[in-house]
């Protein structure tokens, strides 16, 4: 009490020190704790050489690890590291997006400014049209048909109905069939259509290789991982001294049991083609069937042209068909070799209505009669033969 100055805190701990009975209940407790609590002599070296142990087992187990890392300055030629690498590649990709925009950009543009060929062609054609009248001028129109039959009513030479030889050089805008003159554009155009069809269907042969070879890399590098491991430790300490139950509060920490079972595959890395569909053959092949139809029906709208034209040059469309009738009436074809006659050239048949040509080659070689105004049972195979009696249609 005397240590300690403070009043109330040196009576409540000091006090209790001065309780002599509890010493003799320790001499009491003693014997009863070396029967029923039995230790074993040598408890005390055991014991600093068990805490010796535990301190050994702790240093044996201490790790030192030492990091190395180790730069790469050279990746395909850059020197850069991972971040200046993924930084340089999209800085190259975005330098090609923008050039590659800008080159679709002057393609559409450039695509856009195709609507000038249609005022050009236009012009060109209303050009050629007022100005020759030779060009395009080859169409039985109506207005033709109608100077034909006032020639026809006036006892002049006419020219319809066309002889055979005369239609493979006029064309009827009336007619579905495609004229010899207009087939040659038409085969021009198709040409182009199957030249890009044949393009379209390489390309789609090769999309099919490349779909069969990624698929045969898909199917055949395929890989899957499996990773399966148990680890199970079980240290049994016997006996019931205080040494072994000691040993089993301690090494029983170690006792673990762990299972790993882990699936993995290389299929994120693998390639995953896609066949193309048949509405995709299908949206392949239909613009190629529009194109090849609208290249038999540029036929037609080709012949549009003129009307066109006629309505608004109404004068030059008496000029363009005045010479057509006079070159048709100037031009005359032999109905038996089927030679081209100028007029003046050319033996007619004198009767009314007839007007058969010959050339004088075959109209010599006929005896001078015109078959196809003479009736055939008026024939005499054997009297046209005569060199001595000639007929003369008159």
């Amino acid at each position: 009490m005397d240590a300690i100055k403070a009043p109330v805190i040196n009576h409540i701990l000091c006090v209790s020190m001065r309780f002599h009975f509890l010493c003799d209940i320790m001499r009491v407790m003693k014997p009863w704790c070396r029967e029923d609590i039995p230790v074993e002599g040598n408890f005390g070296q055991t014991f600093d050489k068990l805490n010796f142990s535990i301190d050994a087992l702790s240093r044996e187990f201490s790790t030192n690890v030492v990091l190395q890392e180790e730069e790469q300055q050279s990746v395909f030629g850059v020197s850069a590291l991972r971040e200046d690498f993924t930084e340089s590649l999209s800085k190259a990709f975005e330098e090609t997006k923008v050039i590659m925009d800008q080159f679709l950009g002057l393609i559409q543009l450039l695509l856009s400014c195709t609507f000038i060929t249609i005022f050009t062609s236009a012009f060109g054609y209303a050009r050629q049209y007022t100005q020759d009248v030779r060009f395009d001028n080859i169409y039985i129109t109506t207005y033709f048909r109608q100077i034909d039959a006032r020639r026809k009513r006036a006892d002049k030479r006419y020219l319809l109905p066309l002889k055979k030889a005369e239609r493979g050089l006029f064309i009827n805008p009336r007619s579905l069939s495609i004229h010899p003159s207009e087939l040659k554009l038409v085969m021009a155009s198709l040409l182009q259509v199957v030249s890009l069809a044949v393009f379209v269907c390489v390309l789609l042969a090769v999309d099919m290789v490349l779909h069969h070879i990624f698929d045969i890399i898909r199917r055949h590098t395929f890989t899957k991982f499996s990773l399966t491991s148990s680890h199970h430790i079980d240290i049994n300490v016997g006996g019931q001294s205080m040494m072994a139950k000691l040993l089993r509060k301690t090494i029983g920490a170690f006792n673990t049991s762990s299972n790993l079972d882990m699936q993995s595959s290389n299929q994120h890395c693998l390639p995953q083609p896609r066949a193309l569909t048949k509405e995709d053959y299908l949206w392949s092949f239909v613009p190629l069937l529009m194109m090849a139809l609208m290249c038999c029906l540029q036929v037609y709208s080709n012949r549009l042209r003129r009307v066109i034209a006629a309505f608004y040059f109404p004068k030059v469309l008496s000029g363009v068909l005045s010479r057509l009738e006079r070159l048709g009436c100037r031009l005359r074809w032999c109905c038996v070799c089927g030679e081209r006659q100028r007029g003046d050239r050319a033996v007619e048949c004198t009767v009314p209505g007839c007007q058969a040509a010959y050339c004088p080659q075959c109209w010599r070689d006929l005896g001078r009669i015109c078959y196809a105004c003479v009736p055939t049972s008026t024939w005499d195979p054997i009297e046209s033969c005569s060199d001595t009696d000639m007929y003369y249609v008159h």
